[in-house]
């Protein structure tokens, strides 16, 4: 869904994490952005108030706490799907990637991150696209080549990718395709069960690759 704005609205982003200092600097960051409202500045999970939530949420993640972490980001994704959510760490292993991923989040990036491609990735973000750090991209592809030999995708499945980036439903990538929107269902969900991706959008992370 389409989350385009008037130019006069800005986008609504809370930050959660521990540590003040980062928190901080997170929030000084975004704070000098015209296009942000910085609405909350949490430490934890259990400072969020359901009743007034942001457009974005911001997370920087530890390793300490991956698990309760994930946990919150799937609980937030079940019942507030409309809330995009942005994840920042600097940590890279491959457990650690699998859960990021299985999580439903809609965006990571390496807390190394710049300004301005922190800025442009929380828009897109906004306007119902995924972003992915290219790097943790191509680690994630390693892990699962490495343990399901996972295959080439096909023409029809790049197709429906590419038809998924521009926003396009089930219904309407069947009749661009010229195929039932039953084969379009059982495609996407063949490729979200195959790269353990919990949301059809996430898909469009893979067309660098293709």
């Amino acid at each position: 869904m389409s989350r385009n704005r008037g130019s006069s609205e800005k986008i609504k982003v809370s930050i959660i994490d521990d540590s003040p200092i980062f928190r901080r600097g997170l929030f000084c960051v975004l704070g000098e952005m015209v296009e942000f409202d910085i609405v909350a500045c949490l430490e934890s999970f259990s400072d969020v108030e359901e009743r007034c939530l942001p457009d974005v949420f911001l997370i920087h993640l530890a390793t300490r706490k991956i698990d309760e972490q994930t946990q919150h980001i799937k609980k937030i994704r079940k019942n507030s799907p409309h809330v995009r959510i942005l994840l920042i760490s600097e940590y890279s292993d491959a457990d650690y990637l699998m859960k990021v991923m299985e999580s439903g989040c809609d965006g990571y990036v390496q807390q190394n991150v710049s300004e301005e491609v922190l800025r442009r990735v929380i828009l897109n973000l906004n306007s119902g696209s995924c972003v992915f750090d290219r790097r943790i991209i191509d680690k994630f592809i390693d892990i699962l080549s490495g343990d399901a030999q996972m295959s080439q995708l096909s023409q029809r499945e790049v197709a429906i990718i590419e038809l998924i980036a521009e926003g396009r439903s089930n219904e309407e990538i069947a009749l661009e395709i010229g195929l039932s929107t039953g084969t379009i269902k059982n495609a996407v969900s063949n490729m979200l069960q195959h790269y353990r991706f919990k949301k059809r959008a996430q898909l469009t992370s893979l067309l660098p690759h293709i």
